[in-house]
């Protein structure tokens, strides 16, 4: 069985989800919240070879 490919679509939706729960100070709920972010951008990467991993992370809020 093959895993259906996400998509820009699908990546965007996760992205802005993210945003949206982004604490808005520099606790360690702002660390968990980084540490999520991180942890979606690497898996999101396995579903697709065009994965835009830069792009995630500032979509999310992440400045790199």
């Amino acid at each position: 069985m093959t895993t259906p490919k996400m998509t820009r679509m699908h990546f965007q939706c996760i992205a802005d989800t993210l945003h949206t729960l982004k604490p808005k100070d520099g606790s360690a709920a702002t660390r968990m919240w980084e540490t999520t972010v991180y942890l979606f951008a690497s898996d999101l990467a396995q579903t697709n070879s065009e994965f835009k991993r830069d792009r995630f992370l500032r979509a999310c809020g992440l400045e790199n």
